[in-house]
Order: structure tokens, then C-alpha cells, then sequence
């Protein structure tokens, strides 16, 4: 591969890695919105197949995410072989940075989301209290 099938490719992938995130932030929403409307009807078992179904949901866009994003990282390598002053090769730390942005987004969104699951009613009901009270 010459330096612009690398950077072709390399756009491609980011790409695929923003559709990604939209994607998962798409069904995280979907998921926190009916849990918000209607949490309270959702019975034990529900809840608990929804946040299985959820976890893999979000595993899976995780590990697929990672992919690509090594890939990527492997493109950069293979990039500053051929081109080593590329601003893709020198500012690698900013590449670190939306990577653990990234890893911590998935793992707090998707914990935070699972905690909202199972403790929506306790939640709403709170709101709901605290809004009469200030009638």
C-alpha cells in the first residue's frame, strides 16, 4: 500500500468508527427513553432481559469498535514507515486520548444505563415526589 490507499483506508475506518458510536448512542437513548416511559410496567424478568440483550448490544459495538480501531492503529504504523512527518503519525497522543474517551464512554454509558434499567422506578417516583412537593 502507497501513503494515500493508507490515508483512503484510514478515513474509511473513521468513518465506520463514528457510525459506530452513533449507532450505539442510538440504542443506549432508545433503550433510557421507553425505560423512562414505561419502567414502571416492566416487570422483573423484563428488566433483566433487556439489560442481558443490552450488555451484548453494547459488547458487541464495543469489541467491534476495538477492531477497528487497531486496525488503525496498525495503518498509522504502517503509515509512518512510508511518511514519518504525517500529522497522523506525529500527534499520536491525540489518537490515545479519543481512544480512552471512548472505552470510558461505553463502560460508563453502558453501566449507567443498566443502573437506570433496574432503578428507573425508584427514580421517577423520586421526580415525581419532589415536583408534588414543590407545588
Amino acid at each position: 500500500m502507497n501513503g494515500s490507499e493508507i490515508l483512503s483506508v484510514l478515513m474509511q475506518n473513521d468513518d465506520a468508527l463514528s457510525t459506530q458510536i452513533e449507532f450505539w448512542l442510538t440504542g443506549t437513548f432508545a433503550l433510557v427513553i421507553t425505560t423512562f416511559l414505561a419502567g414502571t410496567r416492566f416487570s422483573r424478568a423484563l428488566k433483566w432481559l433487556l439489560a442481558i440483550l443490552y450488555f451484548f448490544f453494547s459488547f458487541i459495538f464495543f469489541v467491534r469498535y476495538s477492531y477497528i480501531a487497531l486496525a488503525s492503529g496498525w495503518l498509522i504504523v504502517e503509515l509512518a514507515k512510508l511518511v514519518p512527518q504525517h500529522p497522523i503519525v506525529t500527534d499520536i497522543a491525540i489518537n490515545r486520548v479519543i481512544g480512552i474517551s471512548t472505552a470510558l464512554l461505553f463502560l460508563i454509558g453502558t453501566s449507567s444505563t443498566i443502573y437506570f434499567l433496574f432503578r428507573s422506578e425508584q427514580l421517577i417516583n423520586r421526580n415525581v415526589d419532589a415536583d408534588i412537593a414543590g407545588s
